[in-house]
């Protein structure tokens, strides 16, 4: 079944500028900026004011995944540039010796 007209709204926090060109999403924020290719022929994304908007008319199933999908990484660009991510690594070893070595931040 089709929408006639499928929109989703995503708030800026105030900390946050984000450009929109093309197809391509920059976010600037306290830790840094991300930029990401967020490109579907169907599906438009817009800034006004404080909201990124994302929409599509007579969206299908494929447009309200991609819509879905485009919500979650500019969210994901959002924790990013404001609170940062930590990445965790665990080294395991079930058969092959493996030998790590530390220095500094490089493993």
């Amino acid at each position: 079944m089709k929408l006639e007209i499928l929109e989703r709204k995503i708030r800026i926090p105030d900390n946050i500028k984000a450009e929109i060109d093309h197809g391509i999403v920059t976010l600037d924020g306290p830790l840094g900026n991300l930029s990401r290719l967020l490109y579907n022929p169907k599906t438009i994304i817009e800034q006004s004011g404080g909201n990124i908007i994302l929409h599509a008319k007579k969206a299908t199933r494929r447009e309200k995944r991609m819509i879905g999908t485009f919500v979650a990484h500019i969210n994901n660009m959002i924790t990013g540039v404001t609170e940062g991510f930590t990445y965790y690594l665990k080294i395991c070893s079930g058969h092959f010796p493996i030998k790590v070595t530390l220095e500094g931040n490089r493993v």
